[in-house]
């Protein structure tokens, strides 16, 4: 908003020649202000804290429903007072009598909000019920109190749902598109760029890779695996060879693990600093991953984890990366698999460029410091 402000004022400035200010002056009002403007915000947030945290000014609420979404609203209101709601206490349900401070029944909410002098009303309940919440606002005509419904489709939005509108319709988008309009524009543009440069750069190191694993063992340099990617399509994931070729010709699919003595000297030595990787930057300029993203993983695995972990297809609603939220996080090789697909799912609902970035600079610690290579 400041700096908005400063673009109006100068402009003004430009076209009105009644005074003259040096660039250095207009400078120092920008930054003053913007400095000024977030120590004030700091320093009124900060006693607004603690008088909520003293139960000054703090929201009365009472709630009605139980269940898992009222339980987390009652443990958000008892830890974090400083978010300025009380919770009062609860209207009767039965059941809950003896556990809970119960104010009234729902059928004399009015005189519980005027006894109580209750700010907001909470309606909680695991199932859709309107009536309830009608019977609650035609009781309450003409008070001054809040009316906060959680809806009974809570468990199954989407941490990033909005509300859209057709035609002056009201819509809930409870899912959309991980990445659309120039927001996919934009990551792509940033991956044709930088695996471009990092394959012209790292070109000399490539060829000696290459020739290394050519002659440590008999075999192609460049072995093809089968893995998931957007929208669940398969690609042929490139990596240097590590390992013979005959490696799990008995065994199958296998998960690497610490101990695996499956690998080549040379391919102990490329996957512990994760060059056997950077073929992988081929894959991205042909559009089939990403440089950032949840790591693929091959059609044999991700049956058997698409029916054992609720969510884990979530993964595949953007590009695989060659790095990752979870990699950098530690998850990655022998490690939790539900733990791992909760760093990838909030990487696809977080998504920003600058995400990206931190993930690829957090990358280079996790590859040179990082204990689950291998």
């Amino acid at each position: 908003g400041v700096s908005l402000g400063m673009i109006i004022l100068l402009a003004a400035i430009f076209f009105y020649r009644g005074v003259s200010f040096s660039r250095v002056v207009v400078a120092m009002i920008w930054v003053l202000s913007v400095v000024m403007v977030w120590g004030e915000r700091l320093i009124l947030h900060s006693i607004m804290r603690k008088l909520f945290r003293r139960g000054i000014g703090a929201r009365r609420v009472a709630m009605l429903g139980r269940g898992n979404t009222a339980e987390m609203l009652e443990r958000v209101m008892t830890t974090h007072p400083e978010w300025g709601h009380h919770l009062v206490g609860w209207f009767s349900m039965g059941g809950y009598e003896e556990s809970l401070s119960v104010l009234g029944d729902w059928g004399e909410v009015r005189s519980v909000v005027e006894r109580h002098e209750i700010d907001v009303v909470m309606v909680a309940l695991e199932e859709d019920n309107r009536k309830v919440l009608s019977e609650g606002l035609a009781a309450c005509e003409g008070m001054n109190v809040e009316f906060l419904y959680v809806p009974s489709i809570l468990p199954l939005m989407h941490p990033q749902a909005q509300v859209a509108e057709l035609e002056g319709i009201p819509l809930l988008m409870v899912k959309g598109i991980a990445l659309r309009g120039w927001n996919a524009v934009v990551k792509r543009l940033f991956d044709i760029v930088l695996s471009g440069i990092t394959l012209v750069v790292l070109s000399p190191l490539l060829l000696l890779v290459a020739l290394l694993v050519k002659f440590s063992s008999p075999g192609p340099v460049f072995y093809r695996q089968r893995r998931v990617g957007m929208d669940g399509r398969e690609f042929d994931l490139l990596k240097f060879r590590s390992m013979p070729v005959s490696a799990e010709v008995e065994s199958g699919p296998v998960w690497a693990t610490k101990a695996d003595d499956r690998a080549t000297p040379i391919g102990k030595f490329i996957r512990r600093l994760s060059i056997d990787e950077l073929p992988q930057l081929i894959n991205i300029l042909k559009g089939e991953m990403s440089v950032v993203g949840p790591r693929p993983e091959r059609p044999h695995f991700v049956e058997q984890f698409r029916e054992q972990i609720p969510g884990y297809v979530e993964r595949h609603r953007v590009r695989s990366g060659l790095t990752g939220w979870a990699q950098v996080n530690g998850l990655r090789g022998d490690t939790s698999i539900e733990l791992r697909t909760q760093y990838d799912v909030y990487y696809v609902e977080h998504w920003s460029l600058g995400f990206d970035l931190l993930i690829i600079f957090r990358t280079f610690g996790e590859v040179l410091f990082g204990k689950n290579a291998y």
